[in-house]
């Protein structure tokens, strides 16, 4: 009788030790895919409004303080302000400028563009004439 009880025990125990440390392993496993995910970053694409760059693929190993140029084979060319100069500006400028319309809506909605408006405008890239 007491074997009958004690065999689900243990079982449950059992399973209770490898549950828990599953879930930490899980935990650890995800700990590690965000800092991978936040240290290691990629960034590429295509635009025609900078003169010489049609295409890029942009590395960082350091969370994006520095970024290098990767060839067609993933080579690293070298700094991306060596190989492509203003590319990082104007991928920040464009960024800046999406993250406003998002929030604030289209250019100009408010029945005028407004000088910060301009601005963003500018530092993406764009020619803006009165």
């Amino acid at each position: 009788m007491e074997l009958i009880i004690a065999l689900p025990v243990i079982g449950l125990v059992v399973a209770a030790v490898i549950i828990t440390r599953l879930i930490k392993r899980n935990k650890r496993l995800n700990e590690k895919l965000s800092w991978f995910q936040g240290t290691y970053l990629h960034k590429g694409g295509a635009t025609t409004m900078m003169p010489d760059v049609s295409s890029y693929h942009l590395f960082s190993s350091n969370g994006g303080r520095d970024w290098c140029a990767l060839g067609e084979r993933q080579e690293i060319l070298g700094p991306v302000e060596k190989i492509y100069p203003g590319l990082l500006a104007h991928l920040d400028g464009m960024d800046a400028l999406l993250d406003h319309v998002k929030t604030h809506g289209a250019i100009g909605s408010q029945g005028q563009v407004t000088s910060d408006e301009i601005g963003l405008l500018k530092k993406a890239g764009f020619t803006v004439q009165s």
